[in-house]
């Protein structure tokens, strides 16, 4: 019985060791079917190369308007007759640069605040505070409007929400058209 027994054995490990040897040989044949398929050269997408305008300078930013950005300055708060508006969170204070717009269609255009953007050194992304006044004591606004009318030419300016220690002199603003991404900055320095 136990020469039986023993028989059984090393025929049941014989067929282990035959099996454990062809699944093996499969997965150094899944391994290079793999490392053939990333072996396969990527494509990078392609970007517009990046417009920047200096300061002051007026610039096309879409085929219909214009904008010059004419001064760059930072306030703690800002005033307007009994109301001031302070930043939403401490430690905040306020980029205002003001900008010349101007629509150079026969028509009007569509136009929002949020069409901007304070692009930080870091390269954060701050959108327009909304302030519901036209005018401040010190500052003529850019209102959010929802057109432009025909031949539209308006000087004013934009807050933006930045953090105190931010550097506005060395941030960007970008202006986007309809929402379309541009690939215009305006240095603010």
């Amino acid at each position: 019985m136990k020469k039986f027994t023993t028989g059984v054995i090393i025929a049941m490990m014989s067929v282990v060791i035959t099996s454990c040897g062809t699944t093996t040989g499969n997965r150094d044949a899944e391994v290079q079917t793999t490392q053939e398929v990333t072996a396969a050269p990527t494509i990078e997408p392609t970007e517009e190369p990046k417009v920047l305008i200096d300061l002051k300078k007026k610039a096309e930013i879409t085929s219909d308007v214009n904008m010059k950005v004419n001064s760059v300055s930072k306030k703690a708060k800002i005033t307007s007759g009994m109301l001031y508006y302070k930043p939403k969170k401490e430690g905040n204070t306020f980029a205002i640069i003001n900008v010349t717009l101007k629509n150079t269609k026969d028509d009007s255009t569509s136009f929002s605040l949020g069409y901007f953007q304070l692009i930080g050194p870091d390269g954060e992304e701050y959108i327009p505070t909304l302030i519901t006044s036209s005018k401040t004591d010190d500052y003529d606004l850019i209102s959010n409007n929802r057109f432009m009318d025909a031949n539209y030419k308006k000087t004013g300016c934009l807050f933006f929400e930045v953090p105190k220690d931010i550097k506005v002199k060395k941030c960007e603003l970008r202006y986007n058209g309809d929402g379309i991404p541009s690939n215009t900055y305006f240095k603010l320095k």
